[in-house]
């Protein structure tokens, strides 16, 4: 019985130790998190196409397709400009002249609320290598890209 309770009450202390040191970690666990600066999340460039203008042979249908091939050349030249200024949101519009073989001849930035012309040299430089499908004539496309940051 002697030896029965010297183990209860080693067991016990014990015990009692590991409680003191788990009430004492969930103490300083609470402190730092009233101490943690607030975790925002980071804002993410994202693009999305706007309402398209096709005149010429190809349809919009189209057009749409290859825009949305291509979207991750916008989404790249946006999210380079985008690294250093996170707030660099807005809307550009753009005409893309289509040859008759689907080959872009010529590109340009007709509307912007960015104001990047490091941007819109990007842009522009993407767009003369998209292809678009072969058609009897020449098409002109003027297509708005929305650019802004999502959390």
């Amino acid at each position: 019985a002697d030896i029965l309770a010297r183990t209860l009450e080693r067991s016990m202390g014990s015990l009692r130790e590991r409680w003191l040191e788990w009430m004492a970690l969930q103490q300083a666990l609470i402190e730092l998190e009233l101490t943690l600066p607030e975790v925002r999340p980071r804002p993410v460039p994202r693009v999305r196409l706007g309402e398209l203008d096709v005149r010429g042979s190809l349809s919009a249908g189209e057009a749409r397709g290859t825009l949305r091939r291509h979207l991750d050349d916008v989404q790249s030249c946006y999210a380079r400009e985008f690294a250093p200024r996170p707030r660099l949101e807005g809307e550009m519009t753009m005409q893309i002249l289509v040859l008759p073989i689907g080959t872009v001849l010529a590109t340009s930035v007709t509307r912007s609320t960015l104001a990047d012309p490091a941007l819109d040299a990007c842009m522009r430089e993407a767009t003369r290598h998209w292809t678009f499908p072969e058609r009897q004539g020449a098409s002109l496309v003027t297509t708005p890209f929305v650019l802004e940051a999502r959390t």
